[in-house]
Parts: C-alpha cells; structure tokens; sequence
C-alpha cells in the first residue's frame, strides 16, 4: 500500500494506521498509546510525535516522518515533511515550542525548525 502525501488532503489518523503495516493491531487505540509528545497549537490543532521505536514492520519513510499536526478530531492535517536523517532510520526523538517556532531532534543528534503551519522542516543544527 502506497503512502498518501499528507499535506494535500486530510486524513484521519484510523485510516493512517490502517496503513501501516504493523501486525500486532490496527486498532485506533494503539496509535493513541504510541503518542510521546504533544505540543498545543492552538484551540483546533495540536502536533504529536508517535514514539515508533516499537513498531518494527512500518517502512523508514513513515519512521523518519513521526511528527504530524492533527485538529480536534484527530484528523491529520499535514505529516513533517523532512530529509530522511542521517542512518536509514532516524526518527524523531523530540519536539519543542519556542517563542522563536517548532523545533526537532531526530536520534542521531540532526535538529530542525519545523513550520507549524505546512510541516515542512529545515535543518538547524547537529547536537548529541
């Protein structure tokens, strides 16, 4: 199954994990459960970043791209839109709110600012 670009529709995110490929569920809970860290944008939009350390059968390309902005409904509106990292699985590890925007960290030490209102993301910095 094909991954959808995100941004250009909205997707909730039961038919996300339906896209996954991980055997164990496919229940919404699950996805839920697997939120690490939530940042509040605003009254309609938080981001989340899905702790995937556990999830062995999804692709690098949903690995490394395990931040997504979603409205009151846990609708997706956009996934982070980023280079893949420095290994071939560098997933997000961390996220912060600053006066100055939405910053990132991936495993291996490769820090982003990310737009909130698009999730496309540039590279900041380098820190472990």
């Amino acid at each position: 199954m094909g991954y959808l670009y995100l941004r250009e529709q909205s997707v909730s995110i039961r038919n996300l994990l339906n896209g996954w490929k991980y055997k164990r569920t496919k229940h919404i809970a699950y996805l839920l459960k697997h939120i690490y860290m939530t940042i509040i944008l605003d009254s309609n939009r938080k981001i989340v970043l899905i702790d995937t350390s556990e999830m062995m059968d999804i692709d690098d390309s949903t690995n490394n791209a395990n931040i997504y902005c979603i409205d009151e409904k846990d609708n997706i509106i956009w996934k982070v839109d980023s280079d893949k990292g420095i290994m071939d699985q560098d997933s997000f590890v961390y996220i912060e709110k600053t006066e100055n925007g939405l910053y990132a960290k991936r495993f291996q030490g490769t820090e982003y600012m990310i737009e909130p209102e698009t999730g496309k993301s540039v590279i900041t910095g380098w820190t472990k």
